[in-house]
């Protein structure tokens, strides 16, 4: 009897391992639910040749949501099939630069799927640092990057991430940004989000060859969404350019009244930066003593602050609409 009560169990086991094993590998669903892997995998394989492309990117989300209080949140998320060490070496780590003061940093997932199996990476592998070009920079200190690190890697496989940054508080006059659907890998399925406040009329600047964006409401929360999808995309051409958007599809998006008043926000912003103090007007004048012509000045000028000021060398986009007061560089 006993015998016959381990065989059974035994079948039981085997049959339960063979029912595992036949789930089709339709059951690779991104952490969301929205998309099928293995239909984002297929049409890749389809569209695009995967033995010369280091990487295929199955999924590149981004969604912004505005606040109806003013506050801005980001949610990236993004499905990238590596078949190559350059393709491990671009998307296996990611470096997520974000404002520690102002805002709150949301892991919601970084896996990596081979098969129908994933590796959830933990929190050893969920790192926040202070990248190194800013140590020196006390008033740059806020920024951090955040390291997301894939486990279980292996070639080929699928990467998942996604995340979300979110303001803490409303400290921002507006936001606006640009989203380019086309990368320097392929891409089977691009998707552009912004949700607003249903009073609000958002700016957009679309390029003519990206289609018309799905609009849904919530009553709920009184909040309208513009959704655009494209894909299958081609890379980017190589060598890139500085203006991929002056070729590639691309949404220009705002949430300022107008441009105008984006427009003067700048305006004011720099303005208040460029104001100087009664200390340095006068060290200005003592520098500026012996100078004939304007471009003796102007020169005079240029190599006073190339002595007195130290170059950092991260990107100027994180500041470049809030630009660090002149007094205050000269300062410190």
């Amino acid at each position: 009897m006993i015998t016959a009560r381990k065989n059974t169990a035994v079948i039981c086991l085997l049959a339960a391992v063979i029912l595992l094993s036949a789930i089709p590998v339709s059951a690779q669903k991104s952490v969301t639910g929205e998309d099928d892997i293995l239909e984002l995998m297929t049409t890749a394989e389809q569209e695009f040749d995967l033995t010369e492309d280091d990487a295929a990117i199955l999924l590149d989300d981004i969604s912004y949501t505005w606040t109806d209080n003013g506050r801005l949140i980001t949610t990236v998320h993004r499905i990238i099939y590596v078949g190559t060490d350059v393709g491990v070496e671009t998307y296996g780590d990611h470096r997520i630069p974000y404002d520690h003061a102002n805002c709150t940093f949301d892991v919601v997932t970084v896996r990596t799927w081979r098969g129908t199996q994933h590796w959830e990476t933990g929190e050893t592998g969920i790192v926040e640092t202070l990248p190194y070009r800013l140590e020196p920079a006390y008033d740059y200190s806020n920024m951090r990057e955040m390291m997301l690190l894939h486990d279980g890697i292996e070639i080929p496989c699928i990467l998942e991430v996604m995340y979300t940054i979110e303001d803490k508080r409303p400290y921002r006059s507006g936001a606006e940004g640009m989203w380019l659907f086309q990368r320097p890998h392929p891409s089977v399925k691009s998707r552009f989000s912004l949700t607003v406040p249903r009073d609000m009329t958002p700016g957009f600047a679309v390029s003519d060859d990206v289609p018309d964006p799905v609009q849904s409401e919530s009553e709920e929360n009184n909040m309208i969404t513009y959704r655009w999808t494209m894909g299958p995309l081609a890379a980017l051409p190589y060598p890139e350019t500085d203006d991929p958007a002056a070729y590639a599809p691309h949404i220009i998006w705002s949430v300022w009244n107008n441009w105008s008043s984006f427009g003067d926000y700048l305006d004011g912003v720099f303005k208040q930066a460029q104001s100087l103090d009664s200390f340095m007007i006068k060290t200005l004048d003592s520098v500026l003593t012996d100078a004939r012509t304007g471009s003796e000045k102007a020169g005079l000028i240029a190599d006073f602050i190339e002595e007195r000021t130290s170059f950092i060398d991260y990107p100027e986009h994180y500041w470049w609409s809030s630009p660090r007061p002149a007094v205050r560089t000269y300062a410190t």
